[in-house]
């Protein structure tokens, strides 16, 4: 395992269904997650609490 243990992520996605949930495109395209945010631990905790207007943050834990 090249990364040795497990790491924390981020991950979006504007799928309409839970099917498509982790396929949004079908594999069609490459998309990414942007965050604007300072490249500090502080500026990724912001992206909780501000999301720009439209968007929505929701925080999951999966096992």
């Amino acid at each position: 395992n090249r990364f040795r243990s497990c790491k924390p992520c981020i991950w979006g996605s504007d799928a309409h269904t839970e099917e498509n949930l982790f396929h949004p495109s079908n594999g069609n395209t490459n998309d990414y997650t942007w965050v604007k945010a300072d490249p500090t631990f502080k500026g990724l905790k912001q992206i909780i609490y501000e999301p720009e207007p439209g968007e929505r943050v929701k925080i999951s834990f999966f096992i």
